[in-house]
Formats: C-alpha cells, structure tokens, sequence
C-alpha cells in the first residue's frame, strides 16, 4: 500500500516538472491520468516520457500547471 502511495506521489511529481497540473488532468481527463499513472509504474520514467511524448505536449497546454504558493 505504501508502495503505491509512493509511485502516485512520483508520478504526479513527474507530471509537475513536466508543468501539468495533476489535479486539472485527473479531473478533466481521468482516463488518460489512470492510463498514464499505471504505465508510469510499469516503466522507467524516461521510458515513459519517450512513449508518451507526443502526447505530453498537448496535454502541458490544455492542464498547465499554475504558480501557486
């Protein structure tokens, strides 16, 4: 259980260096954030970002991430 709290909190950390608001992506697009999250935990990250990187783009501009303090 611990594990999995730790592989959710690297992805979504993964998905703030890569300037995506997870809370905006899991609310708007919930299919693509449990798709992403559960290859995530399969791959290593820069595998991930390799198979995925046509769709982070698109992605970045639709749920950027905002400058909150």
């Amino acid at each position: 259980m611990e594990n999995l709290a730790n592989e959710n909190e690297a992805f979504v950390e993964f998905l703030k260096r890569k300037n995506i608001d997870p809370a905006a992506l899991e609310t708007g697009e919930p299919e693509i954030y449990l798709k992403w999250r559960s290859l995530y935990a399969l791959v290593h990250e820069k595998s991930f970002e390799m198979q995925q990187k046509f769709l982070i783009n698109p992605i970045r501009r639709k749920y950027p991430k905002t400058n909150q303090v």
